[in-house]
């Protein structure tokens, strides 16, 4: 009797070792367990999006609005139009609405009609349905023409009736941009490195290899495509990749599934380049979310010129500013460890630029209780050519307009129903003319035709 408890106390003990090891090291079949709970527990929260009941993954609590505000301008905002990317009348979507909120236009876009299988994407990414798919990323030309990317899951333009001019069947994701020339950058996800790969020592597959894409606005062809990985280890930036402390060999075994996320890519400007001696014109302006990193590669040669990590913590959305400035959006997803003084909350989002010839940090607008901003994921900016931001706040469901010293001057909350809001993704503000399209309509068998 004793013999047996010894032997079922070792087999115990040895399968607990064993456990320890096989989750120590990330061997079969511990990521494939993970990736079953973590699907689980995405069922679980979302079974109503799946069965096509309700789009729960678009959906939160609404906590700061009044169900009866009205959108639209509430003192001295930007005049135009802004186009809004989210879910609209329960069909994730574009919409451009006039400064008093109402919608002066709508795209029909579902992802099934536009990639019908969605052959160009591995099996366990095709969307389950409409509602599984973001649009992140999108680009409005004054014909009525729209650019827009799927996250993760591919690139299109289509005109003002939605009918489809070209489709890019690559991974894109987070943004979309132009240059000079009227060239589209965007980011995109190759195959995942399922094998350890002599580029990158360090890193121990699976990993994402992350690119930049230089697209053709007319036809959609890719003309050139820059790994960040390459940039990384090119540049002799693999500090930045192993930052943590960890050794080496312990950073092989855990794997680092998405090392950079990167989240934005845009082109310097030959109008703004003056602003910026240390970089030239065609230089490009990065963010790298997983390792807090700011950087801008030169045009030609791809290696980095200048780099910041932090202040800011899971940052989207830099961009060149003309007075010589990077401006950041910086989430901050982290909640602060000592209380702050004043109206200041312990989850707040700000706005902050950082001049690249002195390292200077100035906030520009941070989150209040007065005046609430927080976002743990995504978020977008924009100047406006009155010196005025248009943020948009996703998990809010909000685009709202500040002055420069942080005065609300537009709004729009995106309302599901009196005690919830659907997710936004993006907004831009264009001229008024950029609407003169919309009075021609759409018919809508002409809209329905591929």
């Amino acid at each position: 009797m004793v013999e047996r408890l010894l032997f079922g106390l070792g087999l115990a003990a040895c399968m607990f070792l064993a456990g320890m090891v096989v989750g120590w090291y990330r061997l079969p079949p511990s990521v494939q367990i993970d990736a079953a709970i973590e699907a689980a527990r995405d069922l679980k929260r979302h079974w109503r999006s799946y069965a096509g009941v309700e789009p729960t993954k678009y959906l939160r609590t609404s906590l700061r609005e009044s169900p009866d505000q009205r959108n639209g301008a509430m003192g001295d905002a930007q005049p135009g139009v802004t186009l809004l990317a989210g879910l609209f009348d329960n069909m994730v979507g574009v919409i451009l609405v006039g400064m008093d909120g109402s919608v002066l236009h709508r795209w029909p876009i579902r992802f099934g009609d536009l990639w019908a299988g969605a052959t160009h994407l591995p099996p366990d990414e095709v969307p389950f349905n409409d509602w599984d798919t973001v649009i992140h990323g999108m680009v409005l030309y004054p014909n009525g023409d729209l650019i827009v990317s799927f996250e993760n899951q591919g690139l299109a333009r289509l005109d003002r009736c939605g009918r489809v001019l070209w489709r890019l069947p690559r991974r894109t994701h987070h943004a979309v941009t132009l240059d000079d020339r009227g060239l589209l950058w965007v980011l995109g996800l190759r195959e995942v490195v399922r094998r350890a790969d002599p580029r990158f020592p360090g890193l121990h597959p699976p990993f994402r290899d992350e690119t930049i894409l230089q697209i053709s606005a007319e036809d959609g062809r890719i003309l050139q495509e820059i790994s960040l990985l390459e940039v990384i280890y090119g540049s002799r930036y693999e500090g930045a990749l192993f930052a943590n402390g960890l050794d080496l060999p312990r950073l092989r075994q855990l794997g680092l599934l998405d090392p950079l996320h990167a989240n934005h890519v845009e082109v310097l400007s030959a109008a703004m380049a003056p602003a910026f001696p240390m970089f030239a014109a065609g230089d490009l302006l990065v963010s790298l979310r997983n390792i807090d990193l700011v950087a801008v590669l030169d045009g030609t040669s791809h290696r980095i010129k200048w780099s910041q990590t932090g202040p800011w913590l899971r940052q989207h959305d830099p961009h060149f500013r003309p007075d010589g400035t990077i401006s950041v959006f910086d989430n901050r997803r982290l909640p602060n460890a000592v209380p702050w003084a004043g109206d200041r909350p312990r989850l707040a989002s700000r706005i902050v630029a950082i001049d690249p010839r002195t390292d200077r940090i100035s906030v520009l607008f941070e989150g209040s209780a007065a005046q609430p901003f927080y976002t743990e994921q995504m978020g977008k900016h924009q100047f406006l050519a009155n010196g005025h931001i248009l943020i948009t706040e996703p998990q809010a469901g909000r685009a709202f307009e500040i002055t420069a010293h942080g005065r609300p001057v537009w709004s729009f909350v995106n309302r599901y129903d009196a005690g919830r809001v659907a997710k936004l993704s993006e907004a831009r503000r264009y001229p008024a003319e950029y609407a003169a399209f919309a009075s021609a309509g759409c018919p809508q068998a002409e809209a329905s035709g591929r």
